[in-house]
């Protein structure tokens, strides 16, 4: 039986047809007999050893009655807030109330903390970050930047649960890890268990990727929904035949580009990944320090206050995660930030 029909099954009780014409994923791991048992497999990925719902109760130190409230109506437990996106339209965000994102913080810990990521993946992994994933780029002669459109939305319900069946959980464990990972049916924005499960969600994507990348000799990164793809002049020759298979790759794992955001930049032009020049080196784009070091300098002369024109909460937490991110990429430029700020927020 297919991980689809396996989803169905524990979801409904019964097989369902997959009407929704997916390519059904095979249980290659999903604890059949040529295969290790799940509790092999969830030793193998030094994954919590939970066989039930018992001992999921256990863990998660709730009773039987407290879990079917958080799986059975997971809209009552999230704060939705609008953001206003600067390109236009609103984010949506799901916050989780106390109780919820404890659970969920639970998951993150001890389960998909754990799960290997792609070398290619930089985002939401230990070590990792823009910075990183804008390095292998820099001085290459062209780059390809791809968004990928509503991205968390793109991940419902059956992959998330195809993901801890691929673990090693049991069919049932799998519905309710998925259940208490997703709201109406898909990952959204807000919940901490999103980010991570995204990451195993598209190692499918990002192995195909690489694969494409080293068949015509480029380099390929993704931060979260931002893909990009670097190379030299034979690469900038074959971006015809290129791109048209990237995106019959994208759409074969069923997410979609955000055509808006699609840019091919050469060499002589400024080249940014995930917000960072790489023409050279990896640095901060000149016209955002000026900006940063003007916010801080006024805040010094005017005050704090003066300069929150966005109504950050906690501005001079958001000061210094600038100046921070500052000094991670180019930190003499960033050393008179941090001596500014500090007299802005010192006791």
């Amino acid at each position: 039986m297919g991980l689809i029909s396996d989803f169905f099954k524990n979801l409904f009780g019964s097989p369902v047809e997959n009407k929704g014409g997916e390519n059904e994923p095979t249980q290659k791991s999903a604890g059949n007999d040529s295969g290790p048992s799940e509790l092999t497999r969830l030793e193998m990925n030094r994954l919590p050893l939970i066989a039930g719902r018992a001992e999921l109760l256990q863990e998660l130190q709730i009773s039987d009655k407290e879990l079917d409230w958080f799986v059975k109506h997971p809209e009552w437990h999230y704060t939705v807030v609008s953001i206003p996106k600067k390109s236009g339209g609103a984010r949506t965000i799901y916050a989780p109330k106390k109780r919820m994102k404890r659970i969920q913080r639970w998951i993150l810990s001890e389960i998909l903390s754990k799960a290997r990521v792609e070398g290619s993946a930089h985002g939401f992994a230990k070590g990792r970050s823009i910075t990183t994933n804008a390095f292998p780029h820099t001085g290459t002669e062209i780059i390809v930047n791809i968004d990928l459109e509503n991205f968390f939305d793109s991940v419902k319900l059956w992959r998330v649960y195809c993901a801890f069946r691929n673990f090693g959980y049991s069919g049932e464990l799998s519905s309710i890890f998925a259940r208490l990972c997703c709201v109406k049916g898909a990952l959204r924005q807000g919940l901490p268990t999103s980010p991570a499960l995204t990451n195993v969600v598209c190692a499918m994507l990002d192995r195909r990727l690489n694969g494409l990348a080293v068949k015509f000799g480029c380099t390929y990164t993704r931060y979260a929904d931002d893909m990009t793809f670097s190379g030299d002049l034979k690469f900038k020759a074959s971006l015809s035949r290129f791109i048209p298979i990237l995106k019959k790759i994208i759409r074969g794992e069923k997410f979609k580009i955000n055509r808006s955001k699609m840019r091919i930049t050469r060499k002589g032009s400024q080249q940014k990944v995930t917000g960072l020049v790489v023409n050279e080196k990896v640095n901060i784009p000149r016209e955002k320090m000026r900006l940063w070091r003007a916010i801080i300098h006024n805040c010094r002369i005017k005050g704090l206050e003066s300069q929150n024109r966005d109504k950050h909460k906690h501005f001079a937490a958001h000061l210094k995660g600038l100046v921070s991110f500052a000094a991670q990429v180019a930190p003499a430029k960033s050393e008179r930030m941090r001596e500014e700020l500090s007299q802005v927020t010192k006791p």
